[in-house]
């Protein structure tokens, strides 16, 4: 009898225990990587996108459908305005860089398609093993991240756009190869071609 109390105690108790750690704090998750996201613009320098008009400032991010997104060579000679470039069912090519990031990024890419960052940043990496082919998407309906999805549209060909992805728009909840569950991803993407629908 005694045997099977203590059998049901610790079941409860594992129970207990297990929903306790399943209540911590991942309510705060999305507003904190939030914070560091917009802290790490600060630290670049690089200002809200109000904020720049207000000022006639180039050098801003935009947050779109959620993706913080900022346009490294924006003001380069010949470059239409944001209005234009790529939209919903257009076709997309790129190379891309991808961090995770915490406060900042990470000093190596969890994965990239450009050989020139294997070689350069991951000496120890075949390259053998690796694709440098630009990522073809169509936006909209794509097997990327949704993240990337999201911020493509406006894109232009020859943009260098830095994307910070909050965890619900990246892996989530998901443990991705060395990327933990509720991290923040950087994206740096170099915008090759876009082909409209």
């Amino acid at each position: 009898m005694k045997t099977r109390y203590a059998r049901i105690l610790l079941l409860l108790a594992a129970a207990v225990t297990g929903w306790l750690a399943g209540c911590g704090n991942d309510d705060d998750t999305l507003p904190d990587e939030v914070t560091a996201i917009e802290r790490w613009f600060s630290r670049q320098q690089i200002i809200p996108q109000a904020e720049a008009e207000q000022i006639g400032e180039t050098r801003y991010y935009s947050v779109q459908e959620g993706v913080y997104k900022y346009v490294a060579n924006r003001s380069r000679p010949g470059r239409p305005a944001d209005q234009t470039g790529a939209a919903q069912g257009d076709s997309v090519e790129f190379y891309f860089e991808a961090y995770t990031f915490t406060t900042a990024p990470a000093a190596l890419p969890y994965f990239t398609n450009k050989r020139s960052v294997v070689e350069e940043k991951m000496p120890g990496l075949n390259p053998e093993y690796w694709s440098f082919e630009p990522i073809r998407a169509k936006i909209g309906s794509s097997s990327i991240i949704k993240g990337v999805d999201l911020a493509l549209p406006y894109c232009q060909p020859g943009d260098s756009v830095v994307m910070l992805i909050t965890s619900d728009l990246g892996y989530g909840e998901e443990l991705t190869g060395v990327v933990e569950k509720n991290t923040t991803l950087m994206w740096i993407v170099n915008i090759e071609n876009v082909k409209k629908q």
